[in-house]
């Protein structure tokens, strides 16, 4: 969290106290790296803020439900994952940076790469 209240106060947004903690019950899957959080262009940042306050509301629907907080989610790249329970589908999302490709050679090819540490 420390990492987002530092780009925050980089980008000149002010953070007030009810929403620090809820930003301190956030899920750490709904937490973006530092890296990309860097990437996010300022209207995305605020929104992305707004995401983490809005899921925590217990209304679902409105300006302020957590069902626009999934939205959100859906733009900034997270993923979706849905779990069934009997009849009901429970929906979470979480951030996943891109895969990293995986070396396809041979044996003899992966004895010769150099394994940096």
């Amino acid at each position: 969290m420390k990492h987002i209240y530092k780009e925050a106060q980089k980008r000149n947004i002010t953070i007030y106290p009810f929403q620090k903690d809820r930003f301190h019950n956030t899920d750490k899957d709904h937490i973006i790296p530092e890296n990309k959080l860097k990437e996010l262009t300022d209207k995305q940042f605020k929104k992305y803020l707004d995401a983490l306050c809005y899921i925590h509301n217990d209304n679902a629907g409105g300006y302020n439900g957590w069902t626009n907080a999934h939205k959100i989610f859906e733009e900034l790249g997270f993923k979706k994952i849905e779990q069934r329970s009997g009849h009901r589908i429970f929906e979470s999302y979480v951030f996943e940076p891109e895969e990293i490709p995986q070396f396809k050679g041979t044996l003899k090819q992966l004895d010769n790469l150099t394994i940096i540490k």
